[in-house]
């Protein structure tokens, strides 16, 4: 605050004055509610551990940036100032780059659930899994699926 200023216009600090803010693309405190609410749905899969929690939190962040460079680029459209790109174009695109990334390492993309998928059956994993499926259902080799 400038001591120097008029007093009648002096005014405290505004702590979670969002004002200035047009988009929330350079304001992670605007996306992270977006953010843990997309967190805590990839938290809900069956194949997502504790330890899995640094990239699920991140995959939440990367979502929710996503989501809002394409409210942006919608407002302002594709094109910039003098013929030149929009800058928030590139960020999306290497935004995409970064939530697959992000996918695969948590098995959330096709070949990455296929993958996770051979490695399970390559382990053994699939024959206790079966197994265990057919004691929850009383043991019968009858059973499809």
């Amino acid at each position: 605050m400038n001591s120097q200023g008029h007093p009648v216009t002096l005014r405290p600090r505004q702590p979670g004055n969002t004002n200035g803010a047009r988009d929330g693309v350079f304001s992670p405190r605007l996306r992270e509610p977006r953010a843990a609410e997309l967190a805590g749905g990839i938290r809900e899969l069956d194949h997502v551990a504790d330890v899995d929690e640094l990239v699920v939190l991140e995959l939440g962040r990367v979502a929710a940036l996503l989501e809002t460079l394409d409210a942006a680029i919608a407002r302002r459209g594709v094109g910039g100032q003098g013929g030149r790109g929009n800058g928030l174009v590139d960020l999306r695109l290497r935004g995409s780059r970064r939530l697959l990334e992000l996918a695969e390492a948590l098995a959330l993309t096709p070949r990455s659930r296929a993958a996770l998928l051979r490695s399970v059956a390559d382990d053994g994993l699939a024959e206790e899994f079966a197994r265990r499926r057919r004691d929850l259902l009383g043991g019968g080799d009858d059973v499809i699926g």
